[in-house]
């Protein structure tokens, strides 16, 4: 099928033109436009205007083509003449190029086998070297049975320096080796026997020192210095392990062993160990850890040991490991208090040290195995099912029940919550909110379940409270308590102050510390607690508005009175009125007993009473316009049907009764403001004076002050 309407003219020549002309594309465009017939003969008739046209150029132009056509010949001819030499000259260029190319591999082949002959004599410059090292170790490790016999007043001084120094030149041996295995100087037997005269050496140093007080340990500065040049030459011959071994052996298990025995048997045997631990070892608390400090600390030149993590190697990860070997029950939350007490308490530990750590130490220890494997033992997932088990349960009875407590049991809950909560099972939620994170329970590793486990109580209430708004409850007198529990719930959760949230907030601070993403982790906290309390923000509003509900219906009825003022003044010839109708008395009375019922309450209370008089003056002003709209409408037609010539009352039963309706709003109005302490500014009060202006207006004089 081909579009209808289409002419030669829908190919324009301007589609033939520009360097991106496609012939493909040309024919795919107009296919479907144009039957192929057409087509055709629409680009012979474009082909035959451009041969006109071409044909008109040469005739145009006639002279110039012409001439270029003799230029033309004349290059040809020309080039004949240059084709062989071009050719010969070509051959020439691809043997030049052949022979260079064989000139410039034989090159790199003999540069090749002198680069590898240079590296086989480097290899044996160095074997060499290292040989020679190696012989003046070896004739020094022999002298150095001389230089311990002949040590001047029994100092151990000389000696260490001498290991230290071999240690050093095996260093050097080891790090000056080359590639070739067979060229490689052996150093393992020579490192072993340095190895094994410094720990010679060493262990009865470190005994010595280890029985010095902190005084004789400062003035004792050979045997220190000596130790300290052991040490080096262990971390020169990478054995530093057995130096920090050593340390341990000497100057921590024995503090350890004492500890235990102090600390004796029982659940919190641990926790007292620990306790002795801290006094004993941690940095600053005894003279020998002052001491194993002054080994990595880089200002003690004379003694310090470069790269020894003293208080990770030597404190910490030997207490852990000692903790893990002689306590192994305590890993397993039998009994989750002493559990999380432990659990704390080495977790404390382990921060105290790190504190006293380099950055490239603390980092270290941080990624280390023995930690890692330290805490993967305590199983904080179990403790953490029994804990949310343990909270579930202690909340299953008051979730089930809506009881209100009265004044005596409300001042006895708040002192268990130090705050007062009309609700059972408030004042159970905020407790156990309270104790999920309180120090004694939390455990830093299992916040995001802890604040899981907060976020489930939160909505347990909240269902709680969604069962209480289905029932009867809610519309009876104990809706305010509700609201105030309700809303003394959504403030705790507020994050500009709120309790609950500042109690999740701080262990949140405490485990991120100055972390980046901690402004982000509050964003995220604050959605939470927007999502779990979005429900209670509901429930609230649906509280309120059954209570405002409840409380109208009951003291609308007497409104109804209204309809029968006009008939209580109507031919019975009473006095002018000067106090409001009994409806507004029995209508008073009733907001009487709400408000103090609300009073109690506080805030949430004093919105309700505001809501339930605002929707009640709107109610009155309606039923008071509508009287005296039939009123005036009366009295309008008894004028009309009234004798002429007969003399008019001053105030006669029409007069009366407005004035009546009048006393009663301005009443009702007073009322709910002097005595409920309302705000009169509000939309039904101002209603409800408007219904009664003109009668203000027009019998101000007769009305009541006040």
């Amino acid at each position: 099928v081909f579009e209808l309407g289409t002419s030669m003219s829908d190919v324009p020549p301007a589609e033939f033109e520009g360097e991106a002309f496609n012939a493909e594309e040309l024919v795919k465009k107009y296919r479907r436009r144009l039957p192929l017939s057409r087509f055709h003969d629409c680009l012979s008739e474009y082909g035959d205007s451009v041969k006109a046209d071409l044909v008109g150029l040469i005739n145009d132009q006639y002279a110039v083509f012409v001439s270029l056509s003799g230029q033309m010949k004349a290059v040809e001819q020309k080039s004949i003449g240059l084709e062989v030499p071009l050719d010969e000259s070509r051959g020439f260029a691809l043997d030049f190029r052949q022979q260079l190319d064989d000139i410039l591999h034989a090159a790199d082949e003999k540069l090749a086998r002198r680069a590898e002959v240079t590296a086989r004599v480097r290899e044996l410059e160095r074997f060499t070297r290292n040989a020679q090292l190696m012989q003046r170790v070896r004739r020094a490790l022999t002298e150095s049975e001389v230089l311990r016999r002949r040590e001047v007043d029994g100092s151990p001084l000389t000696g260490c320096i001498v290991l230290e120094n071999l240690a050093g030149d095996v260093r050097r041996i080891q790090a000056d080796a080359g590639s070739s295995a067979q060229l490689a100087v052996p150093v393992e037997t020579v490192s072993a026997e340095i190895t094994g005269l410094a720990a010679e050496r060493l262990q009865p140093l470190l005994e010595e020192l280890g029985q010095l007080s902190l005084q004789c340990a400062v003035e004792s500065t050979f045997q220190v210095a000596a130790v300290g040049h052991l040490g080096r030459c262990l971390v020169a011959l990478r054995r530093s392990g057995d130096f920090t071994a050593a340390l341990v052996r000497v100057f921590v298990s024995p503090v350890l062993d004492a500890a235990r025995s102090e600390a004796g048997e029982g659940s919190e045997s641990l926790f007292r160990f620990l306790g002795v631990v801290e006094s004993r070892l941690l940095p600053g608390s005894s003279a020998r850890t002052r001491l194993l400090l002054s080994f990595s600390d880089s200002s003690t030149q004379l003694h310090s040991v470069p790269g020894l993590s003293v208080v990770s190697d030597v404190l910490a990860l030997p207490i852990l490991s000692y903790v893990q070997t002689h306590w192994q029950n305590v890993f397993m939350p039998a009994f989750p208090d002493a559990f999380a007490a432990d659990f704390q308490r080495c977790e404390a530990l382990i921060a105290t040290c790190a504190s006293h750590m380099a950055p490239s130490e603390r980092h270290q220890f941080a990624k280390s195995e023995e930690l890692t494997q330290h805490r993967k033992k305590w199983k904080t997932q179990v403790y953490s099912n029994l804990r949310a088990k343990e909270c579930m349960l202690a909340l299953e009875p008051s979730l089930k029940s809506s009881e209100v407590l009265d004044t005596a049991a409300k001042v006895q809950w708040s002192a268990d919550v130090s705050r007062q909560y009309w609700l059972r099972v408030t004042g159970d939620v905020v407790r156990q909110l309270r104790r999920i994170f309180s120090p004694q329970v939390f455990l830093p590793p299992l916040f995001g379940k802890s604040l899981r486990l907060a976020l489930e109580v939160l909505h347990r209430f909240s269902r709680a409270m969604r069962n209480v708004l289905s029932g009867e409850s809610s519309r009876d007198s104990r809706a305010p308590y509700f609201m105030a529990d309700v809303t003394s719930i959504l403030l705790g959760c507020r994050s500009d102050g709120g309790e609950i949230f500042g109690l999740v907030w701080q262990m949140a601070q405490g485990g991120c510390g100055e972390h980046p993403r901690v402004a982000q982790l509050e964003t995220a906290l604050v959605a939470a607690f927007d999502v779990v309390t979005a429900d209670l923000r509901t429930i609230l509003a649906d509280l309120e508005r059954t209570s405002t509900e409840h409380i109208v219906a009951a003291v609308a009825q007497q409104f109804g009175s209204v309809r029968l003022v006009p008939a209580s003044f109507r031919m019975r010839n009473k006095a002018m009125p000067v106090r409001p109708s009994p409806y507004v008395d029995a209508a008073l009375a009733m907001l009487s007993d709400y408000s103090a019922t609300c009073a109690v309450v506080g805030d949430s209370g004093r919105q309700l009473l505001d809501s339930a008089c605002s929707e009640l003056a709107t109610q009155l002003g309606s039923a008071l316009a509508g009287v005296i709209q039939t009123v005036e409408q009366q009295e309008k037609s008894m004028r009309r049907f009234a004798k002429a010539g007969g003399e008019a009352e001053e105030f006669g039963d029409t007069d009366k009764i407005l004035i009546q309706l009048a006393i009663d709003a301005c009443t009702f109005r007073a009322s709910v403001v002097e005595s409920f302490g309302l705000d009169g500014t509000s939309e039904g009060l101002q209603q409800l004076v408007s219904s009664v202006s003109k009668l203000v207006a027009t019998y101000g004089s007769h009305l009541p002050s006040g």
